[in-house]
């Protein structure tokens, strides 16, 4: 061992760095700079002996600059035929690089027919522990064609045999592929015909799931979905189509698509026309329960339950689609119940104060810039001041004549027929401008301290809780 000669050290780079290169090894490797022979730092110089070396500058001095050297080159004539020629050259090398040797060895499993019985054992083993690599060898052919009814079997059979949502969703994308490379289509149309395919497939195995409703097949049922919604196999097409089920829903299988669309909220937000929908769908719903008999409402509490923390998460998360003023001129009476006299909101301790006091802000504000756009508000154009526009806002008393049906115009006036009576706040404003009015020198007649009077007796009288009429 001694006699050994000793092998001088050669720096080599790590071995997990790759080269600059594949081919041209002189480029060496991102930042790895070995000793080479000859180089300048080497040479015994008088100059390198004396003062040490000194590396040269890449440029003469810091203010240096390239525009003397590049003029010369854009006034060239050749200069944007040469740009041209230098950039295609880095094209040419760039796809040089990136350009693999070898093609990928892999290749899409073929799917043939099976038994009844071999099938079944094979899908007993995709619910399993077993590898895809296997699996892959033999995929089972569920259907021939795209048929809505063969996709429908399709995901049965996963959902019968509860097969983990990613291992279903790949045997989903090898049958898929297959149907795809079937047809003689161009591929790229073919792919999207089948996308389409695949959301009307799935919509309708949602539909007969919830037709035959079983809670553990409907909530796999929704999981599968959001995994082949998030995997790109699904679009807002099955969300569009899913809200046309919700709309035409009964009271009782309305819960279960509400489930549905619970899974979905975010990609609703994404979509101001899904939200819009989903959100009139949701009101008129909750309307025509309000609309029915107090024995049939009280059948259907947890409906109502769920509509109305519906409406408190969308309004919170994204209020600005309430701004829709055909549809608060519609439901706006609904829309203040829920959100601001609700009395179950108000009592339940879950929900934190602050979060009530913002749904009551969201609703001023909402409020307001809906009535911006309602066609049946007078016109705000030459109004004088705030004062005159508040005036403007009150029912049209000035048509209050000696035959007046008074009590039309304070049930108008004041709503006490509807189901959704006004705030305090809004009571005092409307007596305060009905006796502005009586009294004001901008009308005539002295009829209207006595019709005054009279709104005020009947709507006096109407109110069956003490607690709401003002002293």
């Amino acid at each position: 061992n001694m006699a050994q000669q000793l092998l001088p050290y050669k720096l080599r780079p790590p071995k997990n760095l790759s080269a600059l290169h594949k081919t041209n090894a002189d480029l060496g490797y991102p930042d790895f700079y070995p000793p080479k022979p000859g180089q300048d730092e080497d040479k015994m110089t008088e100059e390198n002996v004396q003062h040490g070396f000194t590396g040269a500058l890449f440029v003469d001095r810091e203010s240096v600059s390239a525009q003397d050297m590049m003029l010369d080159e854009i006034r060239d004539p050749k200069g944007l035929e040469n740009l041209g020629e230098f950039m295609t050259d880095i094209m040419r090398r760039k796809h040089e690089i990136n350009t693999f040797e070898e093609s990928s060895p892999y290749t899409v499993p073929q799917i043939v027919w099976m038994s009844a019985e071999s099938r079944d054992r094979w899908l007993g083993k995709l619910a399993g522990n077993s590898p895809l690599k296997e699996l892959a060898k033999s995929v089972p052919r569920v259907y021939e064609s795209s048929h809505v009814e063969g996709g429908v079997t399709l995901l049965e059979l996963v959902t019968q045999h509860r097969v983990p949502l990613a291992r279903a969703t790949w045997f989903t994308k090898i049958v898929g592929i297959n149907l795809i490379n079937s047809r003689t289509t161009h591929q790229d149309n073919a792919m999207q015909e089948h996308k389409k395919n695949w959301n009307q497939t799935f919509y309708a195995f949602i539909q007969k799931q919830s037709g035959e409703y079983d809670p553990d097949k409907w909530r796999y049922s929704i999981l599968l979905a959001k995994w082949q919604f998030d995997d790109g196999l699904l679009d807002q097409r099955i969300l569009r189509l899913t809200l046309d089920s919700l709309d035409k829903a009964d009271h009782l299988n309305t819960i279960i698509w509400l489930w549905f669309v619970q899974q979905f909220l975010e990609e609703f937000q994404r979509s101001r026309t899904l939200m819009r929908l989903l959100i009139e769908i949701i009101l008129k719903k909750l309307q025509d329960i309000y609309q029915q008999q107090p024995a049939i409402i009280l059948k259907l509490d947890i409906v109502i339950k769920m509509l109305k923390n519906m409406l408190h998460t969308l309004f919170l998360a994204t209020p600005d689609m309430f701004v829709f003023p055909l549809c608060w001129n519609t439901y706006k009476d609904l829309l203040r119940c829920v959100f601001v006299e609700d009395n179950s909101v108000k009592s339940d301790a879950t929900i934190p104060k602050n979060m009530k006091r913002q749904m009551e802000r969201y609703y001023e504000l909402i409020r307001t810039r809906n009535e911006v756009f309602d066609k049946e508000k007078p016109d705000m154009v030459g109004k004088r001041n705030a004062q005159e526009i508040q005036q403007s806002r009150i029912i049209e008393v000035d048509k209050v004549g000696f035959h007046a049906d008074y009590q039309n115009i304070t049930a108008e006036y004041f709503r006490t027929n509807s189901k959704f009576p006004m705030l305090e706040k809004e009571v005092s404003t409307h007596i305060y401008w009905l006796c502005h009015w009586a009294v004001t020198k901008h009308r005539a007649g002295d009829y209207r301290i006595y019709s005054v009077s009279t709104i005020l007796d009947i709507w006096k009288n109407a109110m069956t809780n003490t607690d709401e009429k003002l002293q």
